[in-house]
């Protein structure tokens, strides 16, 4: 869930300039595909500072509880 909810609208709208910005500057020297891959670094670099262990950690226990209360 915390995956899936990325960004608020303030943040696609900067996304989106920066990806116009980078367009502009990169656009004679790359490839379409590339340009991509880079702007999508770019948009996702917070997940980097996500901390794995912890969101794994809290999905287990949220699964152990539904398991606890719905049977299979």
């Amino acid at each position: 869930v915390l995956l899936s909810i990325l960004t608020l609208t303030c943040s696609n709208e900067r996304s989106f300039s920066y990806l116009r910005h980078l367009k502009s500057y990169l656009r004679s020297t790359m490839k379409q595909k590339h340009l991509n891959h880079i702007a999508t670094l770019y948009i996702y670099r917070e997940m980097a500072v996500l901390n794995m262990k912890k969101l794994i950690n809290n999905f287990v226990k949220k699964i152990k509880l539904k398991r606890l209360f719905l049977p299979l």
